[in-house]
């Protein structure tokens, strides 16, 4: 009993603590937003400041938010609002159809309806989209596939693939791996992956990742959600 007290007492004051930097975050993302509308008559050496400064404040925005949501979920707050999604349609406006990205889709995709919360299945998919732009030279392959009972989305990109050991811990929080190095400086927060299997699990279905053979000499990601397709497990 202590044990849980103190868990949610850690979750409550996680989301007390990013609440209250939301507002001093606003001031600070107006004040900056001031500047930039006169960046022009600043030195060189100013601008490049500002730029680092404003890079810096979106990832902490970024950060706060999704303190916030891992804190919901910690204190056991999150919620579902379901509603029907035509697949299809969805993951091309998530997409925003883009070009690059080819889209395997099952026989009569298009008449494929699922209950789903639109939101958190909307930041899954653009958080999976987002770390393959990060980390994996880009997205080139959304499948879905169908099962008895379930539904799949696949994304994949066209990066170096993810070792064993990494792949075991992709999900964890602030999770670092060959890719740390670059973190600092692509404006990611270490808890996008997090997110997505929190809203996955939230829906009552998993995700998972897994390399590969893109060509013979290339092998890329996998990220695989699983979400069940009945009433009565969502």
């Amino acid at each position: 009993r202590a044990l849980e007290e103190r868990i949610h007492r850690d979750a409550r004051f996680a989301s007390e603590v990013s609440h209250e930097l939301r507002s001093p975050l606003t001031t600070l993302k107006a004040s900056v937003g001031v500047l930039e509308s006169r960046k022009n008559e600043l030195s060189k050496r100013s601008q490049t400041a500002l730029d680092l400064l404003s890079r810096d404040l979106e990832r902490f925005n970024r950060l706060v938010s999704e303190l916030l949501e891992i804190s919901g979920y910690d204190a056991g707050a999150a919620s579902l609002e379901l509603e029907e999604v035509n697949v299809t349609q969805f993951i091309k406006a998530a997409t925003r159809n883009d070009t690059s990205i080819s889209y395997m889709l099952p026989v009569k995709a298009d008449s494929l309806v699922i209950n789903v919360d639109k939101r958190r299945l909307a930041r899954a998919l653009s958080n999976l989209i987002d770390n393959a732009h990060r980390y994996g030279d880009g997205p080139t392959v959304i499948e879905v596939l169908t099962n008895e009972n379930s539904i799949e989305i696949a994304v994949e990109d066209a990066g170096p693939g993810i070792s064993a050991e990494e792949r075991k811990i992709i999900f964890d929080r602030f999770s670092r791996g060959s890719s740390s190095g670059q973190r600092g400086d692509d404006g990611g927060t270490g808890l996008g992956l997090s997110l997505v299997q929190e809203d996955v699990r939230l829906h009552g279905g998993k995700v998972w990742v897994e390399n590969i053979k893109a060509t013979e000499s290339e092998t890329g990601s996998r990220f695989v959600i699983e979400l069940p397709t009945t009433k009565e497990e969502l």
